[in-house]
């Protein structure tokens, strides 16, 4: 897959603003407690019923369609929350070698998935304004 399903997400669900922006077909947000992640995962959830795009989302209670038929799937933004407790080697493995999908992944550590620093995000939040903002900080 050379081009992006997403490149750009903005959602403002009257309580944050949320601004995604996407440069690789894996990206992952670290951080620790309390940064967003999983508001932003179930703020996409939220979205995706009027997305054009097919989203896919997956967290503690859906963790075993990964492994049963993700392989399967052609062109879809997968979304991963808690992915530090969820991903085996083995299923980073496959994120890897998966070129049918775009994947953005929520997890506390970034280890494992062999991804150049540069394409390792986090987390703006201006609490002032209450905007979410994915920055890439090692580029």
């Amino acid at each position: 897959m050379n081009k992006l399903i997403v490149d750009r997400c903005d959602i403002d669900n009257g309580d944050v603003e949320i601004h995604l922006e996407f440069k690789d077909r894996i990206t992952i947000v670290g951080g620790d407690s309390a940064t967003g992640k999983t508001y932003t995962f179930n703020a996409l959830k939220d979205m995706s019923s009027i997305s054009d795009v097919p989203y896919i989302f997956i967290d503690y209670s859906s963790r075993n369609m990964f492994r049963a038929g993700i392989k399967d799937v052609k062109g879809c933004m997968i979304v991963i929350d808690n992915a530090d407790i969820l991903l085996t080697r083995e299923d980073k493995e496959n994120i890897i070698n998966d070129t049918n999908n775009q994947y953005l992944i929520f997890s506390r550590s970034c280890v494992g998935y062999g991804l150049p620093i540069e394409r390792l995000a986090e987390f703006k939040m201006d609490r002032e304004t209450c905007k979410i903002t994915m920055i890439y900080p090692y580029e």
